[in-house]
């Protein structure tokens, strides 16, 4: 059994395969991915 310290990562996703990869050394930050600009904003009732 191999232990991997994740708490720096943020998002740590483990693969079937055994790959891993970190989101926050793949991608930016969830608010910054494209798109999400053109979602209507909804109000809380």
């Amino acid at each position: 059994m191999q232990f991997v310290r994740s708490d720096a990562c943020g998002a740590w996703t483990l693969a079937a395969d055994g790959s891993s990869h970190c989101q926050r050394a793949v991608a930016r930050r969830y608010w910054h991915h494209e798109g999400h600009e053109k979602l209507p904003v909804t109000g809380v009732r």
